[in-house]
């Protein structure tokens, strides 16, 4: 998938891998593998149509606010029965706030187009690291 031939003289600047694919910054464009259980896209942005370089996260903070009350309802309930239910459904719940954070890296062109990345499978660092690449490599054209 990404052994696409480059281009004369490209040169690979950063990849970052994610769950559903790759995306390739290089000296002359960004490009993207994207993968689906039915489907594949390739995109290919030159650096010179590039306007903005966005992340954006979705965070579901009512997951830890259950949590914290199954893990009272575990500690004040009357049975063990209660106490066991109680407590599993707040050991699943806190896993679930920190696995449930949708984002995406959202590379957009002069003309409205973009290459949008699922961030599962790097974290956020790593996507503000590609996006402050990205910017570098476009500044050094003008």
């Amino acid at each position: 998938m990404t052994d696409t031939p480059m281009l004369p003289d490209e040169v690979q600047i950063k990849t970052t891998q994610a769950d559903r694919g790759t995306i390739m910054l290089t000296n002359f464009r960004v490009r993207c593998w994207l993968k689906g259980s039915s489907s594949s896209i390739y995109h290919s942005m030159p650096l010179e149509k590039i306007s903005v370089c966005s992340l954006s996260t979705k965070s579901y903070p009512i997951l830890l606010l259950l949590a914290v009350l199954f893990g009272l309802g575990a500690v004040l309930a009357p049975t063990v029965a209660a106490k066991v239910i109680a407590g599993s459904i707040c050991v699943v719940l806190v896993p679930a706030y920190f696995a449930l954070k949708p984002g995406q890296l959202k590379i957009t062109s002069d003309s409205g187009a973009s290459i949008a990345v699922p961030t599962r499978g790097f974290n956020s660092e790593e996507a503000v690291k590609f996006a402050d690449a990205v910017c570098a490599e476009f500044a050094k054209l003008r």
